[in-house]
């Protein structure tokens, strides 16, 4: 899981947001601040990227990874467990 709480520095969750693990699931902030539930399917140590597909399989977020570090620091951005997700 990822508690804002574990990254007291920007440089702390930019090494979290690198260590994602694919196939697990988050709830993230979309461009209008909404909670949107995303699950991680590539992410990229190269270009600095991460892509996530909604319950459909559909593309919602492309995010470099040091958005998702302030997103993890301002507790917008957490590790959900599958069971959370609605069935497609």
């Amino acid at each position: 899981m990822l508690p804002a709480a574990e990254a007291t520095s920007f440089s702390d969750a930019l090494r979290q947001a690198r260590q994602l693990t694919l196939g697990r699931w988050f709830e993230l902030p979309d461009d209008q601040g909404r909670t949107q539930r995303a699950k991680l399917v590539w992410t990229s140590a190269m270009t600095e990227r991460c892509l996530f597909v909604n319950s459909h399989g559909k593309l919602i977020a492309d995010r470099p990874h040091a958005r998702v570090a302030n997103d993890i620091l301002s507790g917008q951005f957490r590790e959900i467990d599958a069971g959370e997700v609605a069935p497609a």
